[in-house]
């Protein structure tokens, strides 16, 4: 950056955080929320909580499925196939397909997961709204 902060999307009604929850990638810089039924605390915890929803990437359960992928694939190679043998070394390549894959739904899966936690989030944030 420029050394200029970038201003926080303030969200201050209903309507806005019902358009947060249509179109999340749309969103540049952090997000702030000022409701008018929420205390400070509280409003600067649903911040943080969105803004982890919105900023979230998937790489780090990506990681995690690309290694079990990849150890379960050599698993399953060495009790296929005798280890340093002719075809063990041949199906060795099908083992970075493997884990590419597992990376890929592991990365999908985060990321559905986070939109889901932000659909409920902004949910949980308009009800709150109307505490019967």
């Amino acid at each position: 950056m420029n050394g200029i902060a970038a201003r926080p999307f303030v969200i201050r009604n209903s309507e806005e955080l019902l358009a947060l929850r249509s179109t999340p990638r749309r969103m540049t810089g952090r997000i702030a929320i000022e409701l008018p039924w929420l205390t400070a605390t509280d409003a600067q915890s649903a911040a943080e909580r969105l803004n982890g929803y919105v900023n979230e990437c998937g790489c780090s359960l990506g990681a995690i499925c690309m290694l079990i992928s990849f150890f379960v694939g050599i698993f399953a190679l060495t009790m296929r196939y005798a280890v340093l043998s002719a075809a063990f070394l041949w199906h060795l390549p099908l083992i970075v397909v493997v884990a590419l894959v597992g990376a890929g739904l592991g990365k999908v899966f985060a990321l559905k997961r986070a939109r889901r936690q932000l659909h409920n989030a902004v949910r949980d944030l308009i009800a709150s709204q109307n505490p019967t």
